[in-house]
């Protein structure tokens, strides 16, 4: 038999996306903005920049920033995730707009205004929010929208506005698989008056993370000056600034406050509330305003999780850290064709036999890999191919050794896509995260490269 018909050793188990099962079939998104009147003021000059007639690179102010960021998601999941849905929320409004226009507004709450509601990402969305930026986008808002005056019913707009994002995040099939998440976009760092606690605000926040299992993000902007500040700051150093960093500890520290249960990792699958899980957060934009664009694709992209292992250092149960694998870039499969009967489209079953140069049958039994060493083919049978791959055993990353880096040629690959592996929660493993960075941070000093065995399965019974 010619040595066409005989194929190298490669690894036959099926690819990690195929075998293991997503953890939310699709994404639900809704962006709660601000809109009272201090986010229509100019945003530093960075934010924006010169870009012809396009009104979302001549973004001047905080709600065209906000609004882009939406714009982006929505342009971007149209082709990558057309399933995934987003909703656009204001909260501080004149106006208000519930969820269903023509039950005379079903849902309505004085100071919020839907823009859009849970749906998928299309031209028509896309356009109603580049019709909301640039000097005539934010005229359109302030006559069809508007900003409420009254800076008392801050807080209760923002409350309503939660409200709201919870009943558009939960309209879904019971027992889907979604991960919810909401993103708010504010530069008040004080939205309590005289009076007032929060306390309404942080048991949502609460319930938000135990019950519905929304996860909430803040992206706080550079809070503009209000003449009281004007005054305060004229004769410090902050002369001619009209901004000021964004102050989480007057009240939104309390979001990071209300993770869920240790167990909420696991029991987050049930009831719709699948997904990975990243918790409440408050982004980091001490860099200015400016960062928020780079901060916001890095927390909006969606991390597609494939598995949880562990890299092993030896057979002992206390040799291992906890790791999650993830796909940094995947292949878009055809479906499997299926052929049909012209008569009567009953599916057609083909099966194809090896005839060997003797005429027999070969069978999966007698089939022969072979493997070059050493210029000799050397030939291993099914079974033997089989104990070879059960030689670790336990399930994980078995770690054999180190070589150094310029031992590893570029062409040194399996064929198959690489995995990023980072190492998982102090939740899951106490520990992990310190244990896996010192790891990384020795073979970064010492110029190693980790040589480990893969075992998808747990072949020791």
């Amino acid at each position: 038999m010619s040595s066409s018909h005989w194929q190298n050793i490669q690894d036959e188990d099926e690819d990690d996306e195929e075998d293991f099962k997503p953890e939310a079939d699709r994404e639900a998104l809704v962006f709660l903005i601000d809109a009272s009147p201090v986010m229509l003021q100019p945003a530093p000059h960075t934010v924006g920049g010169e870009g012809g007639d396009d009104p979302l690179r001549k973004a001047k102010s905080y709600l065209d920033v906000a609004v882009d960021c939406a714009h982006s998601v929505f342009r971007g999941r149209i082709m990558s995730a057309p399933s995934d849905k987003q909703g656009v929320v204001f909260f501080g409004t004149r106006e208000k707009r519930g969820l269903d226009d023509a039950n005379g507004g079903f849902n309505i709450r004085d100071g919020v205004f839907v823009e859009h509601r849970m749906s998928v990402p299309s031209a028509r969305r896309i356009q109603d929010l580049v019709d909301l930026c640039g000097e005539e986008g934010n005229a359109r808002f302030d006559t069809t929208i508007g900003s409420s005056t009254d800076a008392s019913l801050f807080y209760d707009g923002l409350l309503k506005g939660h409200h709201v994002a919870r009943e558009m995040l939960n309209d879904h099939a019971p027992g889907a698989r979604v991960s919810k998440r909401m993103l708010i976009f504010t530069n008040r760092d004080a939205p309590l008056k005289d009076g007032e606690d929060g306390r309404e605000l942080i048991s949502q926040w609460k319930e938000f993370s135990n019950v519905h299992h929304i996860d909430v993000t803040v992206f706080p902007l550079q809070r503009a000056l209000d003449q009281s500040e004007e005054s305060l700051f004229s004769h410090s150093r902050h002369r001619g600034q009209s901004q000021r960093e964004f102050d989480a500890s007057v009240f939104y520290h309390n979001l990071l406050t209300c993770a869920g249960d240790e167990d909420d990792a696991s029991s987050s699958g049930r009831g719709g509330g699948g997904g990975s899980r990243r918790g409440h957060e408050i982004v980091d934009l001490s860099d200015g305003i400016q960062s928020l664009t780079l901060a916001f694709h890095k927390k909006s992209r969606k991390r597609r999780r494939l598995r949880t292992t562990t890299l092993r250092f030896g057979a002992g149960e206390g040799q291992a850290i906890a790791v999650a694998l993830y796909a940094q870039i995947s292949e878009a499969k055809k479906p499997k064709q299926i052929k049909i009967h012209s008569r009567d489209q009953s599916v057609i079953h083909v099966q194809t036999n090896y005839i060997g140069a003797a005429g027999d049958v070969i069978t999966p039994a007698s089939d022969r890999k072979y493997i070059e060493y050493g210029g000799e083919k050397v030939v291993l049978s099914a079974p033997e191919i089989a104990e070879a791959k059960r030689s670790c055993g336990v399930e994980g990353i078995h770690l054999l050794g180190f070589r150094p880096t310029e031992d590893i040629q570029r062409w040194l690959q399996m064929g198959r896509l690489a995995r990023f592996m980072y190492p998982e929660d102090e939740a899951t493993q106490a520990g992990a995260t310190a244990a896996f960075t010192a790891l990384v941070e020795a073979m970064a000093a010492k110029d190693r490269v980790g040589i480990a065995a893969y075992a998808r399965t747990d072949d020791r019974s």
